[in-house]
């Protein structure tokens, strides 16, 4: 499970700076500390919470497919903690 998270969080992040990496760093440095602190075995709060609108935020584009799997991986965080 561990292996399938980090798969998912480093795809969230190399489409998040595909798109616009200055504009959304501070989104892509929750999905970094997600995955040091599943790494290291330290998860007790889902760092990535919000994420999605916070992306919304800054691009008002609904039709992304990166926010479905930003949104099923901050529901699949909150089932773990």
């Amino acid at each position: 499970m561990k292996e399938q998270l980090i798969k998912d969080i480093d795809f969230i992040i190399k489409s998040l700076n595909s798109i616009d990496k200055m504009k959304l760093n501070f989104i892509v440095n929750k999905y970094n500390k997600l995955k040091e602190l599943i790494l290291n075995d330290r998860l007790h709060t889902n760092v990535i919470k919000g994420s999605v609108r916070a992306y919304l935020d800054v691009f008002s584009d609904y039709e992304n497919p990166i926010l479905e799997k930003m949104s099923k991986l901050e529901k699949k965080i909150d089932s773990i903690i």
